[in-house]
């Protein structure tokens, strides 16, 4: 089981492991979703306790051990259940055009972006990818990969953003190809 984290929510996260560093970094969604494992980790240690080593089948403890073991899974259940889990989304992408090359900066727009998302543009990963605030990230944009047989024109691809959950703007950023 894992061990319980000291954290103080006046005065921010504490410690060193990286749920601390992102819950400072990623708002108050992070530390829910830190504060929700916490408490699905001291219930987990409490039927624990309940059931190392287990009481003598048929007896009263037995019984006594099996509801408080029914009870605690309703807390865990309900705790589960309690944690808002608010989806990524995309809803703009600035400047939408760019070089084939790739190296832009460009900044995405939406909501509950956290330290840590991935960010493609296609099939490729984007770079240097900043988080400004939850609305708002920039990134460098990838070299543009060429579908085979694809002709003239702009290329077009969807832009995502990955963290557990996945937001797509579908044709967020178009390759601009230069005339020759």
């Amino acid at each position: 089981m894992p061990e319980k984290r000291d954290r103080n929510p006046a005065e921010g996260q504490t410690g060193s492991d990286p749920l601390d560093a992102a819950g400072a970094r990623g708002g108050p969604f992070v530390s829910e979703v830190v504060e929700a494992i916490d408490r699905l980790n001291d219930t987990l240690r409490a039927v624990e306790a309940r059931l190392v080593p287990p009481p003598p089948t048929g007896t009263p403890e037995a019984t006594a051990a099996a509801i408080a073991v029914a009870d605690d899974v309703l807390e865990l259940l309900e705790a589960s259940l309690a944690l808002d889990v608010t989806p990524i989304t995309i809803t703009d992408v600035t400047p939408a055009q760019g070089d084939p090359a790739g190296g832009e900066i460009v900044t995405i727009s939406g909501t509950n972006f956290v330290s840590g998302v991935a960010v493609f543009f296609g099939e490729n990963a984007a770079t240097d990818v900043n988080v400004v605030e939850g609305p708002r990230m920039t990134v460098k944009t990838p070299p543009a990969t060429t579908p085979p047989g694809y002709g003239t024109g702009d290329l077009v691809v969807d832009v995502a953003v990955e963290f557990g959950d996945v937001a797509v703007k579908p044709g967020g950023f178009s390759y601009r190809r230069r005339a020759h």
